[in-house]
């Protein structure tokens, strides 16, 4: 038994949602292998289809012009809809009776105008839906109590509200994603600010312990200078102290220098806690 790869059905997803108007082309399709042969099967003397002309090429014709037009329903459902409903109204007044491909192609092009269009396109689209179907009704050959026409207008409004609700859903759903990509863009800011005040601070600490040592140090060598002469153990225990400080110094200064570093020095990082290099690693 041959089953379909799951890959291949996850690839066939994200290339239809990537294209709806292929998945609309996919529609059309389906609405017409199923319509088009409906037309000439169905029984020609019942209490439906009695009283209409039968079946022929021009209405074939008139059914495939009124579903094609589906594959733009994303881009201009008003056009599309307003162009269903003429030819509705032809199948009308000539006298074929409504069958599956066009009664649907209609109501999904209703529920279009819902789903891609504003408030006042879409209720002007339902508005004018309304009266071509409450004309239709009208034309139809037999009597229709209020029962029916009820329900075939209930089933009307819930088309186009079911596509009011999705294009609401829709818009909350991009509110969310704005209002997500938003926060994230003021928690970024909020950390780069964090990043540059932490920077600031350790630089003002760098400058502090740098400036205590290098004062001690001159405090230091300025006193081993005046003693050198008359008492050469004081003046050596100055300058090892000079020497240690400026060690201190030199430590405070790479550690804290390594902290300031940041990504985009690459070739530095984790060298900042290593030690010096000696003389067998300087390049000749």
């Amino acid at each position: 038994m041959w089953v379909v790869p799951p890959a291949f059905l996850s690839s066939l997803r994200t290339r239809l949602h990537a294209h709806p108007t292929a998945r609309d082309g996919i529609l059309v399709v389906a609405l017409l292998t199923v319509g088009l042969p409906q037309l000439f099967l169905q029984d020609p003397h019942s209490d439906v289809t009695r009283h209409y002309r039968d079946p022929d090429v021009l209405n074939a014709l008139i059914v495939a012009a009124s579903v094609v037009p589906l594959t733009l329903r994303r881009r201009a459902p008003l056009s599309v809809l307003a162009f269903i409903m003429g030819l509705e109204l032809l199948l009308a007044y000539i006298g074929y009776a409504p069958s599956v491909a066009d009664v649907v192609a209609f109501l999904i092009a209703v529920y279009s105008v819902a789903a891609h269009r504003a408030l006042a396109r879409s209720a002007l689209g339902g508005l004018a839906a309304f009266l071509v179907f409450t004309v239709l009704m009208l034309d139809y050959p037999e009597d229709v109590n209020v029962l029916e026409y009820a329900y075939n207008m209930a089933l009307l409004v819930g088309v186009w509200w079911l596509g009011r609700g999705l294009r609401l859903r829709r818009a909350y759903l991009a509110e969310l994603e704005h209002r997500a990509r938003r926060l994230e863009r003021a928690r970024d800011g909020d950390a780069r600010a964090a990043r540059v005040e932490e920077r600031a601070r350790i630089a003002r600490e760098l400058h502090d312990v740098v400036a205590h040592h290098v004062s001690v140090m001159t405090v230091q060598a300025g006193a081993a200078r005046r003693i050198l002469d008359r008492d050469p153990d004081n003046a050596r225990e100055a300058m090892s102290t000079i020497e240690g400080l400026g060690r201190t110094a030199l430590s405070e200064m790479r550690r804290i220098v390594g902290v300031l570093r940041t990504e985009r020095d690459p070739e530095h990082a984790g060298l900042e806690l290593s030690p010096q290099p000696g003389l067998h690693e300087i390049g000749g």
